[in-house]
């Protein structure tokens, strides 16, 4: 049965979020084509069955609910009250910064709240900046490239390289973690070869935007 455990390092969260965050720009007009509200959200896909990993972001951020899909095994963990996306989701994630695609969707995630407290939103300028942003967030992520790395915990790893914050290696390691756990796999011999010699590799899927991050952690950890 799965094992719960509590979130202890925020940059396991941060790795996880590099893969699968998601950050929401929702803008609801009334039925006159008038504005009604702009709502921000804050999301990750879980499986249903996984519900101590929900139950874990839950008592980490100490905000969150799960909302089930109707036509999947998945559902996804969602946080959208105001306030706590104000106060609890940007300045953890500009505390420890995500990396990749999803980070720079957090800026413009994070800009569109800034408009918001300004209500800016409640203007044809601010609203039409707030249009364009999320028109912007959008991208084709159907194209991937994929990372492998060996023997990964006999390396020595520096920090300096990847992210400035990430002071030592217990840091790095806990975001790779959270990066493979969203996105990761871990296989125990190569498919591929002829040999009967088993070897372990871990493997993460990158969508192909994120190609320089895949080989920051490649020069990194000199694997892969």
């Amino acid at each position: 049965s799965e094992v719960y455990r509590e979130i202890e390092d925020p940059n396991w969260l941060s790795g996880f979020v590099s893969r699968q965050g998601n950050f929401i720009i929702d803008i609801r007009y009334s039925t006159e084509k008038t504005l009604k509200q702009v709502m921000l959200k804050f999301q990750v896909p879980v499986n249903i069955g996984d519900k101590n990993l929900i139950k874990s972001f839950s008592s980490y951020l100490g905000s969150g609910s799960f909302y089930s899909r109707d036509t999947r095994n998945i559902g996804d963990f969602r946080v959208q009250k105001v306030d706590d996306i104000f106060n609890i989701i940007i300045p953890l994630f500009q505390k420890y910064p995500i990396l990749g695609t999803n980070g720079q969707k957090f800026a413009k995630f994070s800009r569109v709240a800034d408009l918001i407290k300004n209500k800016a939103h409640l203007t044809v300028a601010g609203l039409e900046e707030i249009v364009r942003i999320k028109s912007s967030m959008k991208e084709k992520t159907d194209l991937c490239l994929t990372s492998t790395t060996e023997n990964i915990g006999n390396q020595k790893v520096k920090s300096s390289v990847l992210r400035s914050d990430l002071k030592g290696s217990s840091s790095l390691g806990s975001y790779l973690a959270g990066l493979i756990e969203g996105d990761g796999h871990i296989a125990v011999h190569d498919k591929n070869s002829k040999s009967k010699v088993f070897r372990t590799k871990i493997i993460i899927v990158f969508n192909i935007h994120d190609k320089p991050l895949a080989d920051k952690l490649s020069a990194q950890l000199k694997v892969g």
